[in-house]
């Protein structure tokens, strides 16, 4: 049995408002509710908390009518206070009783069967029919309809409904089912099993209700109460924002919807703001595991076993068992709503809730009991506080790309309220009248909040922006040259001021990842995106600031890739040290070292083809004339003449190659050797 201090902790962490709110009647009194609704707390991520409370006698159970969407959300938080029941109980008809007890029963009225296939079901049973004298027999069998039965007194037709063969003390019977004008089965657990078909298909009519029935098993007169959790609508909240004042006023309405089948009287409403998790999951519907089907162990011959190597069991991994994600609740988007606009805010005249810390959620408990009619909504006033506001105009450097722009006219608002402020619109009232709407995110105790309520049309701003790319270091190590530059981005911000008063300006630059903000040094505030620097205008002025921002650029190249121009370049620069410079004018003599070797070899390598393709020239001319002949003696000489020259060739070709080789060997080395920081 929970305690009181365990139940009333479920108001400040179960979430939000119900699809229906019953009343509770004692089964068997008339009417008479004993368990109405006192107690309501709403809160922001779809559920609210129903609580019942009142006094019972006795023994008792409680009938709840729930929409079938609230069943889970009831079964997962339902919680009882009775301190004279030892074992509550709640019992209900599961998600498939219906068709399961339909088919359970002797008659089964599931799939809406006719009186022949009732009867046919009920096959070798007794039954009293009047025909139209009682006559009492067993059922042998049903003929199906079908054809004209006869021609009464030359009339129209009859038509053959069927007929129902019928075993009695006289012998079989054939009697058609449109004689029969009632039956009616002498065994009594039939006609049990039919009234309770009956009364089951009668409940289910509305297919929408749910009912759950609580036992108190309690002696005594005593207090009861019992709570639960059922899906609602979200609350919400409007703010209108005075600025005409001298101390500026903030109001908070929330606004309730009473979506239920019940009248809410008197009510405690307790309105919830924070983002607790809330899900459903599917308590209600019967669940079922599939298991695996075992052959009969019979036996047979033994299938061959292939066996692992053991592991060590510190390394063998735990099973884990998958669980059914719970569906996400979706969330409640705002709709914008028009407002008049009014001569402002009169302060002290509404009685606004008690605030209250629960955890990390806030409560606003309203002071006065709540009534509310079925299926209506009211709006009741929440939050009422002086706060310190301060207007400025706020720039965006995102949006002023495409020329001159306004900035948007903005209150900065501080959270004096000792309050944590939903998220709602505001309306801006000033000079005692209406200003222009805003959005207030979720706003903590004293946190600050810029709300934009209209576009400065007497301010225009507009920016222009430089980059430019300076030498920072240059280092080289194992033949790697890594020069870094500062990557410089300076933003002027212009502000024509055209009005007669002077304006305080807020410029949102951006944050671009990876700089570092050189001027100003710092920021007056700073968001995960953007800077913001304070800068006033004066009337009929134009104001200039500046934003310079550093970011370093890495290049790095690696010099026994780079050719003997991209060497030069670098050799020849003046971002270059002089120390580095002469290092690569070395490297540049290397490589052209290279190069003219690379050069010599080529030539070596045309020159061999060459003499390849005379050498089969001639050869050719051989096989054509023969080698007995004085021509064929001659190809014969020039054949031995350009083994001789290819022989020399392929040597030089070898020496070259390797003298190559060593070139580029020590050039290498020489690279890799070299280390300036």
């Amino acid at each position: 049995m929970m305690n009181r201090v365990l139940y009333r902790s479920c108001l400040s962490v179960f979430v939000m408002l119900c699809s229906i709110v019953p009343v509770l009647a004692q089964e068997g009194d008339t009417g008479k509710a004993l368990l109405p609704v006192t107690r309501i707390a709403l809160f922001s991520s779809g559920v609210s908390f129903i609580e019942h409370s009142g006094s019972v006698t006795g023994p008792a159970s409680f009938p709840l009518a729930f929409q079938r969407d609230a069943v889970n959300d009831v079964l997962k938080s339902l919680v009882i206070h009775d301190s004279e029941s030892r074992n509550p109980s709640v019992t209900y008809d599961s998600e498939d009783t219906l068709a399961r007890t339909l088919q359970s029963l002797s008659v089964n009225l599931s799939g809406n069967p006719g009186l022949s296939e009732i009867l046919q079901s009920l096959q070798g049973n007794e039954v009293q029919v009047t025909v139209p004298d009682p006559l009492t027999g067993r059922i042998v069998s049903i003929e199906a309809a079908g054809g004209i039965a006869a021609f009464p007194d030359g009339k129209r037709p009859v038509m053959n409904r069927g007929s129902m063969n019928l075993m009695t003390t006289e012998g079989l019977r054939k009697i058609s089912l449109s004689e029969i004008s009632s039956i009616t089965f002498t065994d009594p657990v039939i006609m049990q099993d039919f009234n309770r078909a009956l009364d089951l298909l009668a409940s289910a009519r509305d297919d929408e209700t749910r009912t759950l029935s609580v036992h108190l098993p309690g002696t005594g007169t005593r207090p009861v109460s019992l709570g639960y959790i059922v899906p609602s609508p979200v609350w919400k909240i409007s703010y209108r924002l005075d600025l005409s004042q001298k101390k500026p006023v903030l109001q908070g309405w929330a606004i309730i919807d009473n979506t239920s089948d019940s009248d809410w009287e008197n009510i405690e409403l307790t309105l919830v703001s924070g983002r607790p998790v809330s899900f459903i999951q599917q308590l209600y519907p019967p669940y079922y595991l599939s298991r695996p089907e075992v052959p009969l162990a019979i036996a047979g011959a033994a299938a061959p076993e292939v066996y692992d190597s053991a592991m060590d069991s510190e390394l063998m991994s735990d099973y884990a068992y998958e669980m059914e994600a719970a569906a996400p609740v979706p969330s409640m988007s705002y709709a914008k709503k028009a407002e008049r606009s009014a001569a402002g805010v009169s302060t002290g005249q509404v009685e606004t809730a008690a605030a209250a810390r629960a955890g990390e959620l806030f409560l606003f408990t309203l002071k006065n009991p709540v009534s509310i009619p079925r299926r209506q909504s009211a709006m009741v006033p929440l939050a009422e506080a002086a706060v310190t506001t301060k207007k400025v105009s706020v720039f965006s450097g995102e949006n002023a790309f495409s020329g001159e722009s306004h900035p948007m006219l903005c209150v900065e608002l501080v959270n004096e309220s000792n309050m944590r402020l939903p998220a709602g619109p505001v309306t801006v009232f000033d000079g005692a009248s209406y200003a222009g709407d805003a959005l207030l995110e979720f706003l903590p105790e004293n946190d600050t909040r810029l709300l934009a309520y209209g576009e400065d049309l007497g301010v225009a701003g507009s920016l222009r922006e430089e980059t430019t790319r300076d030498v920072a270091s240059v280092s080289v190590s194992r033949g790697v040259l890594t020069i870094t530059r500062t990557q410089k981005k300076t933003t002027t911000y212009q502000f024509r001021n055209t009005t007669s008063e002077s304006r305080s300006l807020v410029i949102e630059h951006p944050i671009t990842p990876g700089t570092t903000l050189v001027e100003p040094k710092k920021p007056a505030e700073q968001t995960v995106g953007h800077y913001r620097f304070a800068l006033d205008a004066a009337a009929g002025k134009t104001a200039l600031y500046t934003v310079q921002e550093d970011r370093p650029v890495s290049e790095t190249v690696s010099l026994l890739q780079q050719n003997t121009d991209t060497l030069l370049y670098y050799a020849t620069s003046g971002a270059v040290p002089a120390d580095i410079r002469k290092a690569l004018e070395k490297a540049v003599e290397f490589r052209r070292g290279i190069a003219d070797q690379e050069s010599a070899l080529s030539e070596l390598n045309r020159e061999r083809n060459e003499q390849i393709v005379e050498q089969e020239r001639v050869r050719s001319n051989l096989h054509a004339v023969g080698n007995s002949s004085r021509q064929g003696q001659e190809y014969l000489k020039q054949l031995t003449e350009l083994d001789v020259l290819l022989a020399r060739l392929a040597a030089d070709i070898a020496t070259g190659r390797e003298a190559l080789q060593q070139q580029q060997k020590q050039y290498q080395r020489y690279l890799e050797s070299l280390s300036f920081k």
